[in-house]
């Protein structure tokens, strides 16, 4: 059984696991079972949809560069051959299985691919094994975070440039979200798999994002690949170890060092969509003027596409322009194609601008859409307790139990301010008679 929980705005866009950013997180306030409703038991900014990002010519331009496709056995996969995968992954994910998720994924192959794009062919049994590079295991990343309190979904099948991809929303525990779509193929040996992963907070290609991150490896093991680099990629490839030593210092909590380390970094660099985002999270990290102005930088180089909204989303919140916050929120839902989490991220904005009628339209709307968005639930009951409205209240908070199976704690209840009207009235006695008669 679930206690009531409280749960606080954090607004960083999912980075999806990236070896570079590696979903590392800075927890600003508590997902951990406490026994006190919420104040606002809501949302944070999600991290929806992000086509690449409008970003200004910068004087050596990033390169776009996959990795080559597989030689797949046709036919390719059907819509409906990626409806059936996307179930099968996301009930994978959401049930631990690494291995069906793994085999899914396939991210040894899209190494490999990346690797051979660069020239670079390492033998696993090499003794030189220390500088073979390493990917974590998207599975097994995505299992954790569901594990530790996130969810994983499989939202539709969309067409993108006319083929179909799978999207994917991942809520992380603290809350924010990140969207990506699969493109599937049928491999050589007959099972279809990911063939590459479009990443909404980065817009690009993971093959993209994980054939950078090679670079500086292969220049040290291979000195000939300089000669068919590009000139970004050999500064990419020059600076290497500043981005890894970003990416360790934000996964350790050294946000400080991290950001002054990003800072140092040449324009060029600072523009690449990854390595914005490392800098994005260390100045989260550190929180204040630095989040907030690092927030400004990162939506501004995005401007004019999703991506720009989606870096708007929590900038705007945080400058109380609210107006310019549901626009961004209406665009991002328009460009996934529709997302009930995004619906109940509206009802919070409306909400804190104590527009109480429309939170109320917005969270029911989300519960309607998406019954297990708990946090939808919490909030619709907020705005009950600060209409005191006590049957609308008593109302949700037996939904809620029903639905969750929350414990509840009559002290607790007591000692939280929100309920101070609530305790007064006739249905908190009714509430807590309920409630005992329902644990007999």
């Amino acid at each position: 059984m679930r206690r009531l929980s409280r749960r606080t705005w954090i607004s960083l866009p999912a980075v999806i696991v990236l070896a570079v950013a590696g979903c590392t997180e800075k927890k600003l306030g508590t997902n951990a079972p406490v026994t006190v409703a919420p104040t606002v038991p809501a949302p944070t900014v999600p991290a929806p949809t992000v086509p690449a990002p409008t970003v200004p010519a910068p004087t050596v331009t990033a390169p776009t560069v996959t990795a080559p496709a597989v030689l797949a056995s046709h036919p390719a996969p059907t819509p409906e051959e990626y409806q059936e995968f996307g179930k099968k992954l996301e009930a994978a994910i959401n049930a631990g299985d690494q291995e069906t998720a793994t085999r899914l994924y396939r991210t040894g192959d899209l190494v490999e691919r990346c690797l051979d794009s660069l020239g670079l062919n390492f033998d696993q049994g090499s003794p030189t094994a220390v500088e073979q590079p390493t990917m974590p295991d998207l599975a097994a990343q995505f299992i954790g975070q569901v594990h530790a309190g996130g969810t994983f979904t499989f939202l539709r099948v969309v067409t993108v440039d006319g083929q179909p991809r799978a999207l994917i929303r991942l809520i992380l525990p603290d809350q924010s979200v990140g969207y990506h779509e699969l493109m599937l193929t049928r491999f050589p040996d007959g099972q279809i798999g990911v063939q590459d992963m479009f990443t909404f907070a980065t817009g690009e290609m993971l093959s993209q994002s994980m054939r950078r991150m090679f670079l500086s490896l292969g220049v040290r093991t291979e000195p000939g690949i300089s000669e068919r680099l590009t000139a970004w990629e050999k500064l990419y490839a020059q600076h290497g170890s500043r981005v890894v030593s970003i990416s360790n210092d934000v996964q350790q909590g050294r946000f400080e060092q991290a950001l002054s380390t990003y800072r140092q970094l040449p324009t060029e660099l600072k523009q690449d969509r990854t390595i914005q985002l490392l800098g994005l999270i260390a100045a989260r990290g550190i929180g204040g003027d630095e989040y907030v102005a690092m927030l400004d930088e990162v939506r501004k180089d995005n401007r004019g596409g999703t991506a720009g909204d989606l870096f708007s989303i929590e900038y705007f919140r945080l400058k109380g322009q609210q107006e310019e916050c549901l626009g961004c929120i209406e665009r991002l839902d328009e460009a996934v194609g529709g997302d009930p989490y995004l619906t109940y991220l509206r009802g919070t904005i409306f909400f804190e601008g104590a527009r109480y009628a429309g939170a109320r339209a917005e969270f029911e709307k989300a519960i309607e859409q998406e019954p297990t968005i708990q946090g939808a639930y919490w909030s619709r009951i907020t705005v009950a307790l600060k209409e005191q409205n006590h049957a609308d209240t008593l109302d949700w908070l037996q939904k809620t139990v029903e639905k969750f199976n929350v414990v509840v704690e009559e002290q607790d209840m007591r000692a939280n301010d929100d309920y101070t009207s609530f305790i007064q009235s006739p249905q908190f006695g009714e509430f807590i008679e309920w409630y005992k008669s329902r644990e007999k």
